[in-house]
């Protein structure tokens, strides 16, 4: 494929002969698109065309003067055979174009605060508008350098054959690769906003101009104003959330969702039924963060085996879900989601991944599920904030989450910087007796075993007139559940169980277990010492 001189560009110059004939190119939807896009259309009309042979030989003195010198013959009276092809020898492939083109268009974004770049996990394409990085199609980015070499003097035909866009785009993956900054503080805390960088640490605050090199892929929705208060937020909390340790964690957690280095290994779980100001501070977080910021993956999802709904956890701050259940829930990938470890992904018709930045996570419930068994290695991962408050049908204001967003949200993150702050200096969020006490009964729900040695009133006993043939034992730990429909646990885990329970098992003749094990009707209190002693 050739470059030439005469191409239409975009948009087609008139010309008498097009105007005679009355033609016009048809522009295609993702065209329009290109053009609506404002930071891919500023570069494109920044661009221009390319002298190729003069970039391509810019270390070569001898080469640039022949090829001045060539050059001034052919304006001057034409060239002869033999110069007429050592020019053409001077002009780089296509392939050499496409690389001059790309680093034209990064000068270009470079000198107007913009960027172009391929994300390295996802090889997703994004563009620095001036204020963050926004993930765009691969298909428009396409279309986009298909214009950009249009206009730098490729036939628009030409490079829009498949064979020849797919060298451009993969010329473009290959040099745009996004390199995060090695010298970024690990002991800082950005966060991007409508009038500047925040940078939060534990000796100062300050706000700063945009970076692309902060890679941030989302804006919150206001401006910083150091003066803003939110006391209908405030006093929504008093009541909603009284425990003044559980407003401090809610403010903490906030504030955790924008931390990249601090690795807590914690989820917030708001658990209340009925009326009880949840709703609201969805809503509130939901706007605070930005729509597109958050999602709202169920656990199920977020586990599925195709790694669809995992893929797309790069692009948000916080995965916020109404479910803490489902069914076919991977306990070793949940952990890890929570944990923030890398997790394999894939995207539809895509390649499998390995994505290691992505948001954090809360879940809105009504009960604990008794469909999941929740072990140590979970709870230790989970903060639950109680909403026990019901607020009576006259006293509810269905437009309380509105009013607030529309005045509170500047001083509301003040609030979040605040909890921020001091989760920054003590490493670890406040204790609530409230949250602690919600997590021993968290336990407890989800603990099978545990609920049938409540409701059956064991308790451990060293007599032999107690011992108990292991096996029989669990085939009634198996109807109990069956009964009251829970999930049993399997044989090694249901005796890992009982151990932690303080009960004894013996190992006796021909293979045989026993347990000793005798009703009585201080079991109640004996599970729950037991469950707290394990937390």
């Amino acid at each position: 494929m050739n470059s030439n001189s005469n191409n239409n560009n975009i948009p087609m110059i008139n010309h008498p002969y097009k105007t005679a004939k009355g033609l016009k190119r048809y522009v295609r939807d993702i065209l329009q698109q290109v053009q609506q896009e404002e930071t891919l259309k500023k570069i494109i009309d920044i661009s221009s065309k390319i002298d190729y042979p003069v970039i391509y030989h810019l270390d070569d003195d001898k080469k640039l003067e022949k090829l001045a010198e060539l050059r001034r013959k052919e304006n001057n009276g034409g060239l002869s055979e033999n110069e007429t092809r050592e020019l053409k020898g001077l002009e780089p492939d296509d392939e050499v174009k496409y690389i001059i083109l790309i680093e034209e268009l990064m000068k270009n974004a470079d000198e107007f605060k913009l960027g172009l770049g391929i994300e390295p996990d996802s090889i997703q394409p994004y563009i620095y508008t001036g204020c963050y990085w926004k993930n765009i199609t691969r298909p428009l980015l396409k279309e986009f350098l298909a214009v950009a070499a249009n206009k730098a003097d490729f036939n628009y035909y030409d490079i829009r054959l498949s064979r020849n866009l797919e060298r451009l785009y993969n010329q473009f993956v290959a040099l745009c690769t996004l390199v995060p900054d090695l010298n970024e503080k690990k002991d800082e805390v950005k966060i991007n906003l409508k009038n500047g960088t925040f940078v939060i640490s534990k000796d100062k605050q300050e706000l700063r101009d945009f970076d692309k090199r902060d890679f941030f892929k989302y804006q919150l929705p206001f401006e910083y104003n150091s003066k803003a208060t939110c006391d209908d937020f405030k006093a929504f909390l008093n009541e909603v959330l009284p425990e003044k340790e559980s407003q401090m964690i809610l403010a903490e957690y906030l504030g955790y969702i924008f931390t990249q280095n601090l690795k807590l290994e914690k989820c917030l779980i708001l658990k209340g039924e009925g009326s009880n100001g949840k709703s609201v501070i969805f809503e509130i977080v939901q706007a605070l963060l930005g729509e597109h910021n958050t999602c709202s993956y169920t656990i199920s999802n977020l586990c599925n085996e195709n790694g669809y709904f995992r893929a797309q956890l790069g692009n948000y701050l916080l995965n916020y879900s109404s479910e803490l259940g489902g069914k076919n829930i991977n306990p070793d990938l949940f952990k890890k989601l929570i944990s923030n470890e890398p997790i394999d992904a894939r995207s539809p018709y895509g390649h499998p991944f390995i994505i290691r930045n992505y948001g954090k996570f809360m879940f809105n419930t009504n009960k604990f599920p008794n469909n999941i068994e929740f072990t140590h290695a979970y709870l230790r991962r989970f903060i639950i904030l109680n909403f026990e408050v019901i607020i009576p049908d006259e006293k509810q204001d269905k437009h309380l989450a509105k009013k607030i967003i529309s005045k509170e949200l500047s001083g509301i993150f003040n609030w979040v910087l605040e909890g921020l702050g001091r989760l920054l200096k003590q490493q670890q969020f406040t204790e609530s007796p409230k949250a602690k006490e919600l997590l021993e009964e968290m336990r407890f729900e989800s603990d099978s075993v545990a609920q049938f040695i409540e409701a059956k009133k064991y308790v451990p006993s060293v007599s032999d007139n107690d011992r108990v043939l292991l096996k029989d034992f669990r085939e009634e730990y198996n109807a109990y559940c069956c009964i009251k429909k829970l999930i049993p646990v399997r044989r090694k885990e249901f005796s890992t169980r009982i151990k932690s329970l303080k009960f004894e098992i013996e190992k006796g003749g021909g293979g045989n277990n026993y347990i000793f094990v005798k009703s009585n009707n201080i079991a109640k209190q004996f599970v729950e010492n037991s469950l707290s002693d394990g937390l």
